[in-house]
């Protein structure tokens, strides 16, 4: 007999998020709370049909374009500017104002203090100087990399292609379930895809929602019924306090990323989980990747799948333990093998679990 929390009512549910993203005691302010509001009312808007996946898309490319602060070359250089304007100080003191006596007494201060305050500027604008050359110099040295490094592809291409690259999960619904048994709090399933596993897990009576960074797909996912969140993973992961989930599910995103950003999301896993919570990754195989089958999003992400055997390294690096590498439950081995799974094989699962 499987065992789970009990499903949750949708008042119980949006406490339970609160709690998931962190509490803001009573008076203080806390993004998380309006974030959740926020995906609330999105939900609500997405139910009626008021907004469309479409025009949501096209807020997001308005907001892209209008928004400042952006880290562009523009941007680097009008900082620098500004900086360069900034480190001259002047030493002249004003005296203005509207009491005739207060501009006598001031005007006698800066003259018997003239040569302390010239002293102290000059040196504190011969630092500001001496930082604006070593900025100058670093900006350099930044232009100069990027000009040599290989341009990466917008990340609204890799997301609409994304889609294209979206592997069956259901054949991995029971050992889901298996592994997630006795998990008595709230499970997550990153990329949640078309809702597969969150669909069984769900039946089966687990607390879990989906977090899936694609619109359309999240769209779906959540006219089926199921709980989904349209965040981009990294970021739902840095808002998700520590110790809140008692389990979770990570596929797709693990296929698409370089090795140092899936470093970082094995930390941000570990943090999110409770002790001796488990955590199961969903990756293709290299072969599934190498064979076109997943379309050109294959060419264009950033990153590849890893080996099985990588993804035991960086587990147990991490701090994780129990670590073991399973197969689909409906294949076994085969010739033709890569990383010793048969190459008609096109996901592979490793599981762990944090340490205590």
């Amino acid at each position: 007999m499987v065992s789970f929390c009990p499903v949750v009512s949708p008042a119980q549910a949006a406490e339970r998020d609160k709690n998931t993203l962190g509490e803001s005691a009573p008076g203080e302010f806390n993004p998380a709370d309006v974030l959740a509001e926020l995906e609330e009312e999105v939900r609500r808007l997405r139910a009626s049909g008021a907004v469309t996946h479409a025009y949501e898309e096209e807020l997001s490319e308005a907001f892209r374009r209008l928004v400042p602060g952006r880290s562009t070359d523009e941007e680097l250089a009008r900082a620098l500017l500004v900086a360069d304007e900034a480190s001259y100080i002047q030493g002249e003191i004003p005296v203005e104002s509207a009491r005739r006596s207060v501009v006598a007494v001031k005007r006698l201060l800066r003259k018997s203090m003239a040569w302390y305050m010239n002293f102290l500027a000059a040196q504190v604008q011969e630092m500001g100087q001496a930082n604006g050359k070593v900025s100058k110099i670093l900006a350099a040295r930044v232009d100069d990399l990027g000009a040599r490094a290989p341009s990466a592809v917008p990340a609204e291409i890799i997301a609409h292609l994304g889609r294209q690259a979206v592997p069956d999960l259901s054949e991995w619904s029971e050992l889901a379930v298996s592994l997630m048994q006795g998990c008595h709090g709230r499970i997550a399933h990153m990329e949640a895809g078309h809702g597969e596993l969150l669909g069984t897990l769900r039946a089966a009576g687990a607390d879990i929602y989906g977090v899936e960074p694609r619109g359309e797909l999240a769209d779906e996912a959540q006219a089926g019924g199921m709980d989904v969140w349209s965040d981009p993973v990294f970021d739902h992961l840095h808002a998700v306090r520590e110790g809140a989930l008692s389990g979770l599910i990570l596929s797709g995103v693990v296929d698409r990323e370089v090795p140092g950003r899936l470093w970082e999301l094995l930390l941000l896993a570990r943090n999110a989980l409770s002790p001796r919570a488990p955590l199961m990754i969903i990756s293709s195989t290299p072969a599934a990747w190498l064979s076109g089958r997943l379309g050109v999003a294959a060419d264009l992400a950033p990153g590849r799948p890893l080996q099985a055997a990588s993804w035991q390294v960086l587990l147990e690096a991490a701090g994780f333990s129990g670590i073991e590498r399973r197969e689909p439950p409906s294949h076994g081995s085969g010739d033709g093998e890569v990383d010793g799974i048969a190459s008609k094989v096109e996901t592979v699962a490793v599981v762990g679990v944090k340490g205590s």
